[in-house]
């Protein structure tokens, strides 16, 4: 029983990860992903150390309420779990990925915060069904937590990115702005997946709310994923050298990003003929 609870907390680690790396199309090295996978128990630790400082100057932020309270269980979740957790990840993703020289292309950003998310996700998986011994609760993690984690690095890395794409066009204000979001939106969702999760059991409407949410969580998710390797732009100082991406919106960001691409190889960042690079032989239809 032992085994099959500890293979169902690292296995739907390892599929999420394999997925979110599978779409990477400049691999990153293997040493530096089980790094950032590492870093995620960092930050599950720094996550116990700021939430007992924080819990201890703000009692109402240290436990759930017994009774359920609509505006207490507010600042427990969204401050006390989900801003807590979420800022953990983001100091060692920022502070560990963003000024690497392998930060060379804008969906890097989606893969180093969903390592980090995935490995404090796995810790906290395995505490979980290890406390419980609960092979229920195994699968119910495996199919909504750790996947929600992932959805949080990848919201997390997706602003990353675009604060990289504003730095690079030199709008220091939407750079920050951008960093701000990267800690904000995650924050909010993994708020919002903890509020209704507790008050399902109290307010049967909320239940339907839940998985409502979950779904556009996920489907989000796999949009940003599927869309930043669709557009794979290329941060390299040479690709940005001619043609810079100006980004104020994700429609913007887009559009920009595809009339940079009909110009320029995101691959390599030379100019491109027809479609088709001639440097590094790769197709630029889009």
């Amino acid at each position: 029983m032992t085994i099959i609870l500890l293979f169902l907390s690292v296995l739907p680690v390892y599929l999420l990860g394999n997925y979110i790396n599978k779409n990477d199309f400049d691999k990153e090295p293997k040493k530096l992903l089980f790094k950032l996978f590492i870093l995620g128990f960092a930050s599950a630790l720094l996550t116990i150390v700021i939430s007992d400082i924080l819990h201890s100057i703000f009692p109402l932020l240290a436990s759930k309420p017994d009774v359920l309270d609509p505006i207490k269980l507010i600042p427990y979740t969204f401050l006390g779990i989900a801003l807590v957790e979420e800022l953990s990840k983001w100091i060692f993703v920022y502070g560990y990925t963003y000024k690497r020289s392998e930060f060379n292309h804008a969906y890097d950003a989606i893969v180093y915060a969903v390592f980090v998310s995935l490995g404090f996700a796995c810790i906290e998986n395995i505490l979980y069904i290890f406390s419980t011994l609960d092979l229920q609760t195994a699968i119910t993690r495996g199919l909504l937590a750790v996947p929600g984690h992932t959805c949080d690095g990848i919201l997390m890395g997706y602003f990353l990115a675009l604060a990289k794409i504003s730095e690079k066009n030199n709008n220091i204000k939407l750079a920050r702005k951008n960093k701000i979001l990267s800690i904000i939106v995650p924050m909010l969702a993994h708020g919002l997946y903890d509020y209704l999760l507790y008050a399902s059991p109290y307010i049967s409407a909320f239940s339907y709310v839940f998985f409502v949410f979950v779904f556009y969580l996920f489907s989000k998710g796999l949009e940003i994923v599927g869309r930043m390797k669709k557009l794979n732009i290329n941060l390299s100082p040479t690709a940005f050298a001619n043609n810079a991406i100006y980004m104020k919106s994700e429609n913007r960001l887009i559009k920009e990003a595809n009339t940079y691409k009909s110009h320029y190889c995101l691959v390599c960042g030379k100019k491109i003929i027809n479609d088709f690079c001639e440097h590094c032989g790769k197709s630029c239809e889009q």
